[in-house]
């Protein structure tokens, strides 16, 4: 199973933040293997 499916099968128990850095995640996946979780929040304002 992929990310995006296990996401995809979760996605009704997904709060808005997760939501946000879920799509941000989705949008920039080479650069998220590069930075820290820390990063992604603050690159999605959360």
């Amino acid at each position: 199973m992929t990310l995006e499916e296990l996401v995809n099968s979760k996605l009704d128990k997904l709060n808005p933040t997760d939501l946000i850095v879920w799509r941000y995640i989705y949008a920039h996946k080479k650069e998220c293997c590069y930075i820290s979780i820390y990063d992604i929040a603050d690159n999605c304002n959360v």
